[in-house]
């Protein structure tokens, strides 16, 4: 008897685009989930399986996984009854088997529309609104140090804020301190 596959994934690659070109980041990742399996994905700090997931996560909007949900809930409650009113063993096995699949999915669906919407509503990117502006060791102008200058456009990243300093980071990962007034959230 042959295993029934839910989910096949062949060759997939994922790229980024940055200033300095394109970078490959997943690279020929292939997998197949069968009925009844579950996927663990393991790996080294960088070696993508956040990206992974995300690219799956992507492949709907929020309003799509909300939808998904409640239609996996709505399968759920069916499961249910037929678990609580079938007549024979084997309708109750098919409604709990298939209510527990449900569950799985429909907590999947959820997650991936929170974690899409909290990636919406999250303003930690900005850009940089003066013409030049100085990036400094810490949140202070007089006992810091100059690390690089930042030009007007330049999007960044915002990973703190202390006072009316941030504390940001580049797409090539160097970080530093900015005034507050020299860039705007986005």
């Amino acid at each position: 008897m042959e295993k029934e596959v839910t989910l096949q994934v062949k060759d997939l690659e994922l790229w980024f685009d940055n200033d300095r070109g394109s970078v490959k980041i997943l690279n020929g990742i292939s997998f197949d989930i069968y009925k009844g399996e579950t996927l663990g994905i393991v790996g080294e700090s960088g070696s993508g399986k956040s990206v992974l997931t995300k690219t799956f996560m992507g492949l709907m909007d929020t309003n799509g996984w909300a939808v998904a949900f409640l239609v996996f809930f709505a399968l759920i409650m069916a499961m249910l009854l037929l678990f609580l009113l079938a007549p024979s063993v084997a309708g109750r096995k098919a409604g709990f088997a298939v209510g527990i699949v449900s569950v799985v999915f429909a907590v999947v669906s959820l997650s991936f529309s929170l974690w899409q919407k909290n990636a919406y509503e999250k303003h930690d990117a900005a850009v940089v609104m003066m013409p030049v502006s100085s990036v400094k060791s810490s949140p202070s102008s007089e006992s810091s140090q100059n690390l690089f200058v930042l030009h007007e456009g330049t999007k960044v990243q915002v990973l703190d804020q202390v006072g009316s300093w941030y504390n940001i980071e580049l797409a090539d990962g160097r970080q530093g301190w900015i005034r507050a007034s020299d860039i705007e959230t986005i």
